[in-house]
């Protein structure tokens, strides 16, 4: 926004020295003064702005939220013009996991499984995923383990070595446990007054425990989203 108004006022002084000036030296029309005024007065506006944005930009806070135990993490959610699920970025604006939705895929006549891909850009590596009505597996690239996990219910799944994973769910926050435990908490509206410098006050606020396995997050991350 920066650049585009400066531009701007770039544009702006082109026009007054190279076609209003002249043009008032020729002709004395009201409409000629007019515009010049008009360009003038458009000149001070970007201007502003320019300052404004320049200031905004130097401006990027260090919240509290990311100093404490475990990861922190801020999602962006899809929107029209994105292709991606969902980004979620740390505090010093590095995007961590990025996540994309394939097409849906026939199992069998009553089956359909959702496909996801999950980029960890700090590893520089994906998961593959497959979502249907009965598990979720996933599966990382260049590795031939998975991780599969049976749902019980609506919103409890178990693996076959014992481990169930649990959801929880309020109006403003939504917590996966494992045994028990709480592996991710994602709160609403607790944005810091500093970071809704940049973020929306309804930006979803990630927060993993930090003995949380790798595809542990993935599959916490797949939940929350398929939810």
């Amino acid at each position: 926004m920066s650049r585009l108004y400066i531009h701007q006022s770039i544009l702006c002084v082109f026009v007054l020295f190279v076609i209003v000036f002249p043009a008032l030296h020729i002709t004395s029309f009201a409409s000629t003064t007019a515009a010049g005024i008009l360009l003038f007065f458009l000149l001070i506006y970007y201007v502003l702005r320019h300052i404004y944005f320049s200031y905004k930009s130097h401006q990027l806070p260090n919240p509290s939220i990311f100093n404490g135990e475990g990861e922190t993490l801020l999602m962006l959610e899809p929107s029209p013009v994105t292709a991606y699920q969902g980004k979620l970025f740390s505090g010093s604006g590095f995007c961590h996991f990025s996540i994309k939705k394939g097409k849906r895929k026939a199992v069998s006549l009553f089956v359909k499984e959702k496909l996801f891909t999950i980029t960890d850009h700090r590893k520089n590596t994906y998961w593959s995923a497959r979502i249907n009505h009965h598990r979720i597996q996933l599966m990382k690239a260049g590795d031939t383990s998975a991780f599969k996990a049976i749902k019980v219910d609506r919103r409890e799944y178990g693996t076959t070595n014992g481990e169930i994973y649990r959801i929880v769910k309020s109006a403003y926050t939504f917590a996966i446990k494992k045994n028990g435990k709480t592996l991710m908490f994602v709160s609403r509206g607790l944005m810091p007054f500093s970071m809704q410098r940049i973020f929306s006050a309804s930006t979803p606020i990630i927060k993993f425990d930090r003995q949380a396995r790798e595809e542990e997050r993935i599959f916490c991350l797949l939940i929350y989203f398929v939810h």
